[in-house]
């Protein structure tokens, strides 16, 4: 009889040992921890560690002045390219307004950019028959921000290589400028061979002129319409066309000094 009731109290014991550890002291029951799917599944978004937002900052000037040479760039070479250059028009200049434009309705919308072409004459570079050109991009951006160039280029049957460029940017240090495409890259300007088309009368604010009409293809696939007049020295452009862009001819010079002071090639 004894036995049976040691073995009772110990089955008693036993039982109260399991339900302590399912209860707390005060009655109430004690919560399992989740494991580490049950965590991730029950998480809510005030927990849960997002990414930060990438912080935006204004261009630096740094980053403006390299956007402004690159768009000098691309728009001296587009008109000197798409030119005909008639030697004998020494010192002589051409300036044009870069503004928004379409074939059918012409130019609209604010002035961007002027750009001034002088043409400084045939000059020889070690020996060989070349161009000398300055020229300048001045940005309609607060400021009124300029770039400058120097270019001597080969003048055989066109315009064609390089053998000097030099820039500076809002009259700061003359700087060497590379004013070739990267080897390897479709040079459009100097390669492409507009089509003659009709011939017509453009009216700008600067004048009436007689034009031939050349379509051609450029950078990106754009079309290129450029109107040529032989009496608008130093390149005949009266109007570039350019993708949704255009360049118009504004204003004229002649008997024009060099801008930048920088060694003569040597005349020929």
């Amino acid at each position: 009889m004894q036995t049976i009731r040691l073995a009772a109290l110990a089955l008693l014991l036993a039982l109260a040992t399991s339900v302590s550890a399912q209860y707390s002291y005060n009655g109430q029951p004690v919560k399992a921890e989740p494991d580490s799917l049950a965590k991730d599944s029950l998480a809510t978004d005030s927990t849960v560690a997002k990414p930060a937002a990438p912080i935006e900052r204004e261009p630096s000037e740094f980053d403006k002045t390299s956007a402004m040479k690159r768009d000098a760039l691309t728009w001296v070479r587009r008109l000197i390219y798409r030119g005909f250059l008639n030697d004998e028009t020494t010192g002589t200049s051409a300036t044009y307004a870069l503004t928004e434009w379409s074939e059918t309705s012409g130019p609209f919308g604010p002035v961007l950019a002027h750009v001034t072409v002088i043409y400084l004459g045939s000059v020889s570079w070690l020996g060989k028959p070349s161009a000398w050109f300055q020229a300048t991009y001045k940005s309609f951006d607060e400021g009124r921000p300029s770039v400058d160039f120097d270019i001597v280029l080969a003048a055989n049957d066109g315009l064609g290589e390089v053998y000097r460029a030099l820039w500076r940017a809002n009259k700061d240090k003359l700087e060497s400028c590379n004013f070739a495409l990267p080897p390897g890259q479709l040079d459009y300007e100097r390669e492409d061979k507009p089509r003659p088309g009709d011939e017509t009368v453009l009216k700008l604010f600067s004048g009436e002129f007689p034009v031939t009409k050349y379509t051609g293809s450029g950078a990106d696939g754009a079309k290129v319409i450029a109107y040529r007049g032989s009496d608008v020295p130093p390149l005949g452009i009266v109007r570039l066309g350019y993708g949704g862009y255009s360049l118009n001819l504004r204003d004229r010079a002649n008997d024009v000094e060099p801008k930048l002071q920088v060694p003569l090639p040597t005349s020929r």
